[in-house]
């Protein structure tokens, strides 16, 4: 029992900063990528949002990414189910009618 519970603890551990690290990696690397001087922004971007801007423009919707590929990747059966019992309702209600 002792070791069941310390694993649990651990996986719970294990989870968190998985979790933490999905949070933050895309961001710091798209910090990382805009503040590569090589690649001149400002010159090769013609829009009226500054530097700034974009580049929460860009983190938001790619952690966002992050999180709902690694939701589909861990649920995939849960949503596997879902769909199946989804179509198997809807073929039963079209051969009743």
């Amino acid at each position: 029992m002792a070791i069941a519970a310390a694993t649990k603890r651990d996986s719970s551990a294990m989870k968190t900063i998985a979790v933490m690290t999905m949070a933050f990696l895309p961001a710091t690397f798209l910090a990382a990528l805009f503040a590569f001087p090589a690649l001149e922004w400002e010159r090769k971007i013609h829009i009226e949002m500054d530097g700034f801007g974009l580049y929460w423009a860009v983190a938001i919707p790619a952690t966002a990414m992050v999180f709902l590929v690694w939701t589909l990747i861990t649920e995939r059966v849960w949503i596997v189910e879902k769909v199946f019992k989804h179509r198997k309702r809807r073929r039963v209600e079209r051969e009743k009618s």
